[in-house]
Formats: C-alpha cells, structure tokens, sequence
C-alpha cells in the first residue's frame, strides 16, 4: 500500500474510531435508564442520529492529538491491540479532565470514576480499538518495500 493510500486508511479508521465513540457514549447513557426508550429511539431514528452526532464531535474533538498519536505509532511500526486501547483511554480522560487530569490522578478513586467517567473512558477504549481493527493492525507496513 502506498503512503496516499494509508493515509486514506487512516482517515477512514478515524471516522470508523469516531463512530465506535459515539455508539458507546450513547449506549452508556440511555441504555441503563430506561428499557423502552432505546426501541422508541431506534423507531424514529433519532438513536442513529444521536450516534452520528456524538461521532462528529468525537471526531472534531479528537483529530489533531489522535493524529500526532497515529504518526508515533506509524513511526515506530507499533500493531498492539492493547496500545492503541489505552491510549484512546488516556486521549478521552485527557478531554475529560482537560488540564486537571494530573490533579485529577491524585484525587480518591471513587471521585474518579463516576458513571460518566466510566462511559467517557469506554467510548476511548472503544475508539483506539476501532482504530486498530481498520488501520492500527497495519501500522507502519507501507514504509516496507
């Protein structure tokens, strides 16, 4: 694969990463509240739309530092699926925590992590795993001739 085609690939696991996102931060906030509102949203087609929503702004949010964290990862040829899954972690309780996160580390735990919290650390995980099942797997093989 070329290096135009890669980078096609990549842009194309980011949206994928997005939308792996988004359906976690959806599905962790309607799906324990109620039974019968996710068949009502599924009905009207308002739960895809939420799903499309929330992967647009994951992906708005999350494109220059997932970038600089996939030219790393091109780089030095890393494939692991469980690299790529803490890192989306880390990249969302980044956005979570904003400039707090190192003040946030030395806080008790059970401050930490709340049920949004959980859902928000899901989402990433999800994401960098989604990432890798289109593109991570392949990091760094369009370098060899």
């Amino acid at each position: 694969m070329t290096a135009i085609g890669r980078v096609f690939l990549i842009f194309f696991a980011l949206i994928v990463a997005a939308g792996a996102a988004g359906l976690v931060i959806v599905l962790g906030t309607v799906l324990p509240d109620t039974t019968g509102l996710l068949a009502d949203m599924q009905a009207d087609g308002s739960f895809t739309a939420l799903v499309g929503l929330f992967g647009f702004l994951v992906w708005g949010l999350s494109l220059v530092p997932a970038l600089l964290m996939i030219v790393v990862l091109e780089a030095f040829a890393i494939r692991s699926i469980l690299v790529y899954g803490i890192l989306g972690g880390v990249l969302a309780m980044l956005f979570l925590y904003g400039s707090g996160f190192a003040q946030a580390l030395t806080q008790p735990l059970d401050h930490m992590f709340t049920r949004a919290n959980e859902v928000v650390l899901a989402a990433g995980i999800a994401g960098g795993m989604a990432y890798w099942l289109v593109a991570g797997r392949s990091a760094g093989r369009w370098r060899r001739v």
